[in-house]
């Protein structure tokens, strides 16, 4: 096909790989992959609608490198010819972003995760965080826009109608972010994406990918999402207690950082609800109908888990 076609162009003209011998689509929903295989390797082509900069973009694929060439479980990105790791590229006439990642053999368990598997997730977000709080040499990234951001979206949202119940979710949410606390153990680095479609498991060894939300901000966020994306999955809870046991083998949570999970659950249900009406405003699938009732009972959820006690989940 001529899309497959330009695309081996396309690296071969930008990487120093082997003849290419096959491009083949893995999958295309906001971003496109791509396996390609080599006589002697396979990689995976990402193309990406980034709404990052293309420094953003560099930034963050450079310190994978790092952490990946240091033992930390990430997938490898690929330097092009020219030493960077990332190039514009137009498919289906749609300016993105490529780059390209080593193939790392395994499955991407998705909802099907089960409570090992959940263990060795847990285990490979908390090497993620260990490792990057040891260096010093950690680029300066965005900080997570987990309240400011998703809030103005729901706030502008043609639908939408509770805009004071709003206002004092964001209020408590903001007196609850600050009475944590910023040590360079629980504040740093983090994935900001962390689920069970963004993790490779090859049997008892977990690899995370898909870093494009990643950014500096609490630790305790990248957890709760990974709680917060098991709910309602088939092994829950006992995936949420092995997510949590396996985190705890590497990395030991501070008591605060445990208080807050629901408060970073909420924080996750908000940026979701914010994404998902901003996919619908673009025509794309959601799944639901992203109606005043739909805000106003994902709304309630949220309050839920601002009220919740310590520790709740």
């Amino acid at each position: 096909m001529q899309r497959e076609a330009d695309l081996s162009e396309f690296i071969t003209s930008h990487y120093q790989l082997d003849p290419i011998l096959a491009c083949v689509q893995l999958s295309k929903t906001i971003h496109a992959l791509y396996q390609i295989t080599t006589r002697r390797s396979r990689f995976v082509l990402r193309v990406s609608r980034s709404v990052a900069t293309a420094k953003q973009d560099e930034v963050r694929l450079e310190l994978l490198g790092r952490l990946a060439a240091a033992g930390t479980p990430v997938v490898p990105p690929i330097l092009r010819r020219d030493g960077t790791y990332s190039a514009e590229i137009t498919l289906d006439d749609q300016p993105g972003r490529a780059a390209l990642y080593a193939f790392v053999p395994g499955i991407t368990p998705g909802r099907a995760i089960t409570p090992e598997q959940s263990a060795a997730f847990g285990a490979a977000l908390a090497q993620l965080h260990q490792a990057t709080a040891a260096r010093a040499d950690l680029p300066a990234l965005p900080h997570l826009d987990l309240l400011a951001g998703p809030a103005a979206a729901i706030a502008a949202a043609p639908v939408f109608q509770h805009h004071a119940s709003l206002e004092r979710l964001v209020d408590l949410a903001r007196q609850q972010l600050g009475q944590l606390p910023r040590s360079s153990a629980t504040f740093g680095f983090c994935h900001g994406d962390a689920h069970p479609s963004n993790v490779i498991i090859d049997a008892e060894r977990a690899t995370l990918l898909d870093f494009e939300w990643s950014g500096q901000g609490w630790r305790a966020y990248d957890l709760a999402t990974c709680l917060w994306s098991l709910r309602g999955t088939p092994a829950h809870p006992q995936t949420s207690a092995a997510l949590l046991r396996g985190y705890q083998t590497i990395r030991a949570l501070d008591p605060a950082e445990e208080a807050a999970l629901p408060l970073f659950m909420g924080l996750r249900h908000l940026l979701m609800t914010s994404k998902s009406i901003a996919y619908a405003q673009q025509g794309m699938a959601t799944g639901y109908a992203v109606t005043a009732d739909f805000i106003t009972q994902r709304l309630g959820q949220i309050q839920q888990w601002l009220d919740a006690p310590g520790g709740a989940r």
